[in-house]
């Protein structure tokens, strides 16, 4: 009798398993503590210089820059621990017909071959795999080992797309992060510096409401790590200063 049919039949290939580049982890860390760094040390020298500091309250330069540097270490400390954590963890298991991300502390996400809307390459970022499901999608750093593989096989799936950033801080990341940093550095310095309620006020509120949208955005992204969104709730520490402050020359 002959062989089964099916004995010759060619099997699939295994799915192959990619992880992240340690070095890429590095840049991020190295890039994350000396950019803190370099906003603490300019608060501080330009909030202290001729600064009285013998006085000492709830508005005073050296109380407010105290709790925004626990605040801000705290921050940086909660956010490189949970980074190193996800990197290690981070796993894109691609085969002929699905892809799938693991990640530690968040569900699967498997995406199959039909249901990609549409794969957008981002230039020094990575590769996105959207679906119709916002939350089924996936992000493939560009640190991945053996990113150019997988960015082929993605490629066979779909034409991979360029997108052309509609929102400023899409069209120039640096730039508007830069920008940002500049506005927020220097409001806090007018503020810590200012003895004036008509400045102490509207620069008070600039500063509650930038920190309020950025603490909506991040408890509105459905990609981020619970523990990140709980973690930032840590930036109230910084709050208190500055709502002191805003407090202290009303009643004046």
């Amino acid at each position: 009798m002959g062989a089964p049919l099916g004995f010759f039949r060619k099997r699939p290939p295994k799915p192959k398993t990619y992880r992240l580049k340690p070095e890429g982890l590095r840049q991020i860390q190295w890039k994350a503590i000396t950019g803190t760094a370099t906003i603490l040390a300019a608060v501080a020298g330009a909030s202290l210089y001729r600064a009285d500091l013998r006085h000492f309250g709830l508005d005073s330069p050296l109380l407010i820059l105290l709790l925004f540097f626990i605040a801000a270490c705290a921050g940086l400390f909660i956010g490189l621990l949970l980074l190193r954590q996800a990197w290690a963890s981070y796993e894109l298991i691609v085969s002929k017909k699905t892809i799938t991300r693991k990640l530690t502390q968040r569900r699967d996400v498997t995406i199959r071959r039909s249901e990609i809307l549409r794969v957008e390459e981002w230039p020094g970022v990575g590769l996105r795999v959207l679906t119709l499901n916002r939350v089924k999608n996936i992000h493939i750093p560009v640190s991945l080992v053996r990113y150019e593989e997988v960015k082929t096989q993605l490629g066979n799936w779909r034409v991979l797309e360029t997108p052309r950033p509609r929102k400023i801080y899409e069209r120039w990341p640096v730039a508007s992060v830069i920008a940002g940093g500049v506005v927020f550095v220097v409001s806090l310095i007018v503020l810590i510096r200012a003895e004036a309620r008509e400045v102490i006020l509207p620069v008070g509120v600039l500063l509650l409401g930038g920190l309020g949208w950025a603490e909506y955005a991040i408890l509105r992204n459905p990609h981020l790590d619970r523990r990140i969104k709980v973690s930032s709730w840590l930036g109230i520490i910084g709050l208190i200063p500055i709502v002191a402050k805003m407090i202290h020359s009303l009643l004046r």
